[in-house]
């Protein structure tokens, strides 16, 4: 989309200003960008260097609610210590999803709409099907009453000509768990206590209103002069196009700085392995046992569920469970994650072990400013993951890896999506659900993650190929 080019865009020049330390040019991007006329539709240059400026302070790693009254002039001075982690204004609150209210439109509620296609036809099938008489007649056609309508939708499943639509409002049909909102003015809001910072709302507000932190600046700035390690997850196959191995993948990482580069897909193997043996001893006491590898999935039990904590698995996610291990091996590397899922980087704040994580187009907007193409580098050999840790990405991966090394029979129900996992859960809580509960706040696993580069169907389909792995439950 033209937000995804303008955030890439911006990624990139911030990048520039800050490896060539000119941080008191970090407040002319908007104008570059401007200049080079990369104006958003519907917006005027005013408008499009709030954006610019807004999303530039979020990005930084700066703590919005801070941040959001200054100019980027006034934050200049503190770059040096923002970028080392030691500024007042740094985002250490673990809240991930930002709001720019200058930015949002204030979209229209969920709504029923008769729209100009009807025909004001004489059997008023909306009329004679509204259970609350909320249509009336007019001279030209049916009008909605929205103080009477409860969105039942049937005048809009009755109409012969589909003259009535729901109007959505992105971020709250994209939110699972109910935690967009609106204030007095009708400009959304973020309950904090519900948002398990997932990142759908981001990905799904047409203005780019809704911006998620970056830990990008404070990588850049350490990469080639502190030992860091890249981790990159099992969903990297076909990220950056269909002819880049993951073997020239992880060479990239090494060539933009990155003292070695790991796959996610060993600490996946070692989850699998602990949780099969906690689900050994524990599963006939608890009845069910829900993964821990999806941070998102996590913290909606904790929010919404929390009589069902306790059927958790203890196991820390893969990306925390191979960061211990580098920790324990090299106890000053910084270890950076790499995936495609904004909730990741609410979860490195929760534990010691990962200390930043970006998504796949922070790390290209890495690889265009050093010039680094990833499909021309040579082949880097892949580590011992097997296939099982690898399909960690796919939904059903988990259950089908963990299944792999008990030794006993068990169900395991597959939660593809917050929706379907709020509805498991549901279900569980009652005790209509046995076994393992596998949950993925992303309908198909992190292979279809909020950030990804690729068309999910090509990258699970290449992923299979790659390591030909026996669908077995795993048949999306």
């Amino acid at each position: 989309t033209e937000l995804t080019k303008l955030r890439r865009q911006i990624y990139i020049k911030l990048l520039q200003k800050i490896i060539s330390g000119k941080y008191n040019e970090i407040p002319k991007i908007s104008k570059e960008i401007i200049k080079e006329g990369n104006i958003l539709q519907g917006q005027n240059v005013y408008k499009m260097k709030i954006t610019i400026d807004e999303t530039i302070k979020i990005i930084l790693g700066t703590d919005y609610s801070k941040t959001k009254d200054l100019e980027l002039y006034e934050i200049v001075p503190e770059m040096e210590a923002i970028l080392k982690g030691e500024s007042p204004l740094i985002n250490k609150s673990g809240k991930v999803i930002n709001i720019i209210r200058e930015i949002c439109d204030g979209c229209p509620l969920p709504s029923y709409h008769i729209t100009n296609m009807c025909r004001n036809c004489s059997a008023k099938y909306c009329i004679n099907s509204c259970p609350r008489n909320a249509i009336v007649t007019t001279d030209k056609r049916p009008e909605i009453d929205l103080e009477k309508c409860v969105g039942c939708g049937l005048c809009a499943k009755n109409c012969p000509y589909g003259a009535i639509i729901k109007i959505q409002r992105p971020c709250v049909f994209a939110c699972a768990v109910g935690a967009t909102c609106s204030d007095e003015n009708g400009f959304v809001l973020i309950d904090d206590e519900k948002c398990v910072q997932c990142g759908e709302c981001a990905v799904a507000c047409p203005f780019g209103a809704i911006v998620e932190s970056s830990s990008i600046s404070q990588v850049a700035i350490r990469l080639g002069k502190e030992p860091m390690v890249a981790i990159f997850a099992p969903a990297s196959v076909s990220q950056f196009g269909p002819k880049v191995s993951l073997g020239q993948f992880k060479r990239a990482l090494k060539e933009v700085g990155f003292a070695d580069a790991l796959e996610v897909a060993i600490g996946a193997d070692m989850v699998a392995k602990e949780e099969a043996e906690y689900i050994e001893k524990n599963l006939d006491e608890l009845g069910f046992i829900t993964t821990s590898c999806c941070p998102a999935f996590k913290r909606m039990i904790e929010t919404r569920f929390p009589e069902v904590v306790e059927h958790i698995s203890p196991s820390l996610s893969p990306m925390n469970m191979l960061a211990k291990k580098i920790k324990e091996d090299h106890p000053n590397a910084k270890v950076v994650f790499i995936g495609p899922c904004i909730a990741k980087k609410y979860e490195v704040t929760l534990e010691p072990y990962t200390d930043y994580a970006l998504t796949y187009e922070e790390i290209a907007s890495m690889f265009a400013v050093k010039g680094i193409e990833p499909s021309s580098v040579e082949e880097e050999e892949l580590d011992n993951a097997t296939p099982y840790g690898r399909f960690f990405a796919i939904s059903g991966g988990v259950a089908e890896a963990v299944r792999n090394f008990v030794n006993k029979e068990f169900e395991t129900v597959v939660c593809s999506g917050l929706k379907e996992c709020i509805h498991i859960l549901k279900k569980a809580k009652k005790g209509e659900v046995k076994g393992l509960i596998e949950g993925m706040s992303c309908e198909g696993g992190c292979i279809s993650g909020t950030r990804v580069m690729v068309n999910p169907r090509i990258a699970m389909s290449n992923l299979r190929k790659l390591f030909k792995i026996e669908e077995g439950i795993l048949n999306q």
